[in-house]
Formats: structure tokens, C-alpha cells, sequence
């Protein structure tokens, strides 16, 4: 697990965005849009291999989702599938600004959940 100091930055970021924030992004990247320029990728880089900040020089092997209860990689395993699957998605398709906070804050909360395995 190479990116568990990025992973822990992350959940700081989710929790610190505010709506004021949102709105400011949204400004440049609306809501109805359906490209990967969206105001979580320009928040924090959700989204994409390229900008993530977990994801960008290393491997998805080498990830702390892939080191939760010392598992072996598995496809499975990634950011977006398995438990991790209903708080991407919920901040992937979050309709408006509302919604979007309360998914990075449940991606947080949930991403707290996974350090606490790791102890």
C-alpha cells in the first residue's frame, strides 16, 4: 500500500468542501453535464486514473483499497466496487450541490470505516 498518506488527505478534502465550494465549481462545470469534467473531478480529482489524488503513481494493486483485510489484489477490490461501490457512485451521479456534499461526506465517513480495518 503505497498512497495510505494521500488516502488520509482525502478523507480531510471530502470532509472540508463546502456548499460555497460546490457552487464556485459549478460555475465552470454544471451539473448537467455528462463529461468526466465534472465538479467532484475538480474538487478533488474523482474520477479519473489521471487526477486522483490516490491514484496518481501507482497502481490499483498497490492501493489501501486493495489492503483492507490484507486481501490479495482482486478486481473487486477497487475504489468503485464491492463496499466501496454505493459512496463512488453516490458522489459519481450526485444531481446538485446538496447531494454532492452529502456524498463526499459519506465517502469520508466511509473511508474512515476502511483506516480503522487497517489498524
Amino acid at each position: 500500500m503505497k498512497n495510505l498518506t494521500a488516502f488520509k488527505a482525502l478523507i480531510v478534502l471530502y470532509k472540508s468542501i463546502t456548499l460555497k465550494d460546490i457552487d464556485k465549481s459549478a460555475e465552470k462545470f454544471p451539473f448537467t453535464t455528462n463529461t468526466s469534467e465534472t465538479v467532484a473531478n475538480d474538487l478533488t480529482g474523482f474520477g479519473s486514473h489521471i487526477s486522483c489524488i490516490l491514484c496518481r503513481g501507482i497502481d490499483c494493486k498497490d492501493c489501501v483499497y486493495n489492503s483492507i483485510n490484507n486481501d490479495k489484489f482482486k478486481l473487486d477490490n477497487m475504489c468503485y466496487r464491492r463496499d466501496n461501490r454505493s459512496t463512488y457512485y453516490g458522489i459519481n451521479n450526485a444531481p446538485g450541490r446538496i447531494t454532492l456534499k452529502r456524498a463526499f461526506k459519506a465517502r469520508a465517513k466511509h473511508m474512515e470505516s476502511l483506516l480503522k480495518q487497517l489498524s
